[in-house]
């Protein structure tokens, strides 16, 4: 589990709207550029992102964007960066990830690869034990089609090759037991998926946030 956390800085020339665009943006920003890789806690809407997959809430809290890969928290953090240079606003923008055996958030540059790697063959291991005891699949991949003919040939060939594979108008959802299963599987379509096809791996179980964060609130600690 990855945290990037956006904390204003000094925001004496900027009013009460001008700071809740800039929040706004900031999630809208991270929405391009890491898709449904993140949750977004904090921002100031009320309102849905499209395909952000949680509220956005008002208040004055900071923008913290939650996900499950290194490259998606750096992405949303760039981002971040950007957006508050644009506002003429400068922000502390921090990367951390969840130190399970710690029980505490640590700053991304501490963590030692090894660190990671065993993080996340321990993540592998414990979504694969949950999609097989409770028969729900903790990781799913995406694709979002152009048309609904292309949707239904390939939900029939996901079927065909034994995959657990739901459709809607344009769109198929596979499941996968775990990360590493999702994104072999989401490489795998794209290898055959009709051009224009969006691909996404994705956890299955993404949480709907509506509390503020804060240092003692219900975001401090991953439920994942």
């Amino acid at each position: 589990m990855w945290r990037v956390a956006v904390v204003l800085g000094d925001t004496a020339g900027a009013g009460r709207s001008e700071l809740r665009r800039c929040k706004r943006d900031i999630a809208r920003e991270i929405q391009d550029r890491a898709g449904g890789a993140v949750v977004v806690a904090g921002a100031p809407a009320p309102g849905w992102i499209a395909g952000l997959g949680t509220w956005l809430t008002s208040g004055e809290s900071p923008v913290s964007a939650y996900t499950d890969n290194r490259a998606a928290a750096e992405a949303a953090a760039q981002a971040a960066r950007e957006v508050t240079g644009q506002h003429g606003l400068t922000a502390r923008v921090s990367v951390e990830c969840w130190h399970p055996a710690k029980g505490r958030w640590e700053d991304a540059s501490a963590a030692s690869d090894r660190d990671l790697a065993e993080e996340h063959d321990r993540q592998q291991r414990e979504d694969r034990r949950r999609s097989a005891e409770t028969g729900i699949a903790q990781w799913r991949v995406r694709v979002e089609l152009r048309n609904h003919r292309d949707t239904v040939a390939l939900a029939q060939r996901l079927s065909g090759e034994g995959h657990q594979a739901d459709q809607a108008w344009k769109s198929v959802v596979a499941d996968a037991e775990s990360e590493d299963d999702a994104h072999r599987l989401a490489e795998e379509i794209r290898q055959y998926a009709p051009s224009g096809a969006e691909v996404h791996a994705e956890r299955a179980d993404t949480p709907l946030y509506t509390g503020e964060d804060s240092a003692a609130g219900p975001l401090d600690f991953p439920t994942w």
